[in-house]
């Protein structure tokens, strides 16, 4: 989905643990253009855990829109919300997806 939204010129950051890198090269990709999209996405490595932060960290990012996905235990749905929040106060939530 980020890869379809930086080709379509839009602005992209993704906000994940910070664990594995965000990007990746698809077997179709040519090194410059995996290039061009690596270097057009960012990157927020936050901890969903820790509500407080999440808000520090999304406050004034001035986000057009908001996807929220979260693969995981739906025991998280309350920080899951936190960060649904703290996004839509900026932009409007396009699409939140919990998958367990």
């Amino acid at each position: 989905m980020a890869r379809q939204l930086v080709e379509a010129g839009h602005e992209v950051t993704l906000l994940t643990r910070g664990k594995k890198p965000v990007t990746s090269q698809i077997p179709d990709d040519t090194d410059q253009g995996f290039e061009q999209y690596k270097s057009a996405v960012k990157h927020i490595a936050a901890d969903r855990t820790d509500a407080e932060a999440l808000k520090q960290q999304l406050s004034g990012a001035g986000f057009q829109g908001n996807i929220v996905i979260n693969f995981g235990p739906l025991n998280g749905c309350q920080l899951v919300s936190v960060m649904c929040q703290c996004a839509s106060e900026q932009s409007p939530l396009l699409v939140q997806l919990l998958v367990q």
